[in-house]
């Protein structure tokens, strides 16, 4: 939502958040000048996206981009109900404690 209110002009942000049988879905979408998601991509501009989806992937969900010149963007957060966690980096330690 920031993004949308910073960058793209939007006079108008919706939010819905809905719990679906196979997991829960996340959509935010503005209605502002929206932009071309290739160009940002090799311009090296979509670093927000490029976080969004990793914080997607680390519950084992997935995030979907639309958006044109023009017309506004919408993302989409799909997490399913069972979480997967994220591989654990090699050489990484499991601190958990154990009886």
């Amino acid at each position: 939502m920031n993004n949308a209110a910073k960058y793209a002009a939007a006079s108008r942000i919706t939010v819905l958040l809905e719990h679906r049988d196979d997991g829960v879905v996340l959509m935010v979408e503005d209605n502002g000048r929206g932009f071309d998601l290739d160009a940002s991509r090799k311009d090296g501009k979509a670093l927000g996206l490029v976080g969004m989806r990793e914080r997607a992937q680390i519950v084992g969900g997935r995030l979907e981009v639309e958006t044109f010149p023009g017309n506004g963007t919408s993302i989409f957060v799909h997490v399913p109900n069972k979480i997967v966690p994220a591989p654990r980096p090699p050489g990484d330690v499991d601190v958990t404690e154990h009886d």
